[in-house]
């Protein structure tokens, strides 16, 4: 007896208190509000820490990894945490323009779980014209039509590019456009003021953008002569 309640009192035979640590906590770390272009990586992997209730890393803890807005994926739907507590995850944004992209990290039954990500996705370079307005009209030869040409530039994914410079030039029929050159607003769209040449029949413009061949569009118009007879009557008169 007496060999027993030494071992027991100067070794603690029967301890085990250096068995593995408890996760009770899952926190991010880093990775959080990036911005990246559609399509693309974000630069920095997205980082959590899972800790014991001392604040401590835990290591061998599995953190499921999904995505709950937006259309981009991940490198892998889980990850093991390190020796520091630490578990991470890359993330390649999808193809649409967005703030809402949205990333959960999670581990049952630890507080903080979920941990959530978001990243904005931002549009990729300027690839494609459409027609919005302004196309088909009919006015009087020599004067400006009612309804400005508009168009809008997106991205090979379709989304709306802002900041984007857009040609404009008279074609068929002369006349002028004004300006030659705008800026696409936070929709994506350009407009541009179309001054008939004094040619009656079918006048056309072209919208274009500098640095993409491709994108190209065709405006039509119907100059009458109506507005100049009217100003010869109107002339007349004042003499």
């Amino acid at each position: 007896m007496a060999v027993v309640f030494a071992c027991l009192t100067l070794f603690g035979c029967g301890d085990d208190s250096t068995g593995p640590e408890t996760a009770a906590t899952i926190s991010l770390s880093a990775g959080n509000d990036q911005v990246a272009t559609v399509g693309d990586w974000l630069a920095q992997p997205l980082v959590v820490v899972v800790t014991n209730s001392d604040g401590r890393g835990v290591s061998g803890v599995t953190v499921s990894w999904s995505v709950v807005d937006g259309t981009g994926s991940l490198s892998a739907s889980s990850s093991e945490t390190d020796a520091d507590g630490l578990a991470s995850i890359e993330w390649r944004m999808g193809t649409e323009a967005t703030t809402g992209n949205t990333i959960a990290a999670t581990v049952d039954d630890l507080s903080g779980s979920p941990v959530s990500f978001t990243a904005t996705s931002r549009p990729d370079a300027a690839a494609t014209l459409t027609k919005i307005g302004g196309d088909g009209q009919t006015g009087p030869a020599g004067l400006t039509l009612p309804i400005p040409h508009s168009v809008l530039a997106a991205d090979q994914y379709g989304n709306p590019v802002p900041g984007v410079t857009v040609g404009w030039s008279a074609q068929v029929g002369g006349g002028s456009v004004a300006p030659d050159f705008s800026t696409t607003g936070a929709d994506g769209i350009a407009t541009s003021e179309r001054t008939l040449g004094p040619s009656t029949g079918l006048q056309s413009t072209t919208s274009f953008l500098p640095d993409v061949s491709t994108a190209v569009v065709t405006f039509m118009a119907t100059a009458t002569g109506v507005a100049s007879s009217a100003f010869r009557v109107a002339d007349v008169q004042q003499r």
